[in-house]
C-alpha cells in the first residue's frame, strides 16, 4: 500500500470496531514473532496488509490506519493529542501493546539514538556497499587513463553504469 496515496491519521482519537471486527483484528496477529535483542518477550506480528515501511495497515470506516495505533487504542483508549505510539521493540509490524509506548517525535528520535540506530553509514561502512574505497580509486584511475567505457567498468565491478558515472563525476564516494 502506498503511504503517500493514502491519508493516514497520525493519532486516531476513536476507533469503533464491532466485536466481530475486533476478533478479526486480533486474529490477524502471529504471537510467535521474533524476540528482539533488547526485549524479553516476542513481538506480535501483524500478518495482513502493510504500509511501505513495514507498519501494519487496516481499513476502519474506509480509512487506512496503522495497526500498532489501533492496538493501542483498543487496549488503552484514545491517543492524547500531540503524542504518537512508539515501538520499544523497533519492529514496525509489532502490535503487542506492552511493546508500545506513547511519546513525541523527539522521544522517538532520542529512543533511536539511544539504541544506536541513528547513525547513517556511508561508503564501505554502509551495509549495502558493493565497493570499497580501494575499488573506487581503481575505477577512477582506470576511467581517467582512458580506453575503458563506463559500462565495461560496471560489468567488471558488479555495479550499474549509473553508479560508475556517479563515481567518476564524484557525486558519490567523494
Amino acid at each position: 500500500m502506498n503511504e503517500a496515496a493514502t491519508s493516514v491519521p497520525r493519532a486516531p482519537k476513536e476507533i469503533n470496531l464491532s466485536p466481530a471486527d475486533k476478533a478479526k483484528f486480533w486474529g490477524r496477529i502471529n504471537k510467535d514473532g521474533p524476540i528482539q535483542p533488547h526485549m524479553d518477550s516476542p513481538c506480535w506480528i501483524w500478518t495482513a496488509g502493510k504500509f511501505r515501511k513495514g507498519y501494519g495497515s487496516i481499513k476502519v470506516s474506509g480509512k487506512s490506519l496503522y495497526t500498532h495505533r489501533v492496538a493501542w487504542v483498543l487496549a488503552n483508549g484514545p491517543i492524547p493529542s500531540g503524542l504518537d505510539v512508539l515501538h520499544r521493540c523497533d519492529n514496525p509490524a509489532c502490535v503487542r501493546v506492552d511493546h508500545l509506548f506513547l511519546g513525541t517525535n523527539a522521544d522517538n528520535v532520542r529512543d533511536r539514538e539511544n539504541k544506536g540506530r541513528g547513525v547513517t553509514f556511508s561508503g564501505e561502512a554502509h551495509n549495502m556497499a558493493k565497493l570499497t574505497s580501494a575499488k573506487v580509486d581503481e575505477i577512477r584511475a582506470l576511467y581517467a587513463a582512458g580506453g575503458i567505457k563506463q559500462c565495461e567498468l560496471a560489468e567488471r565491478f558488479g555495479v550499474r553504469q549509473a553508479a560508475i558515472s556517479s563515481i567518476v563525476l564524484r557525486k558519490i564516494w567523494t
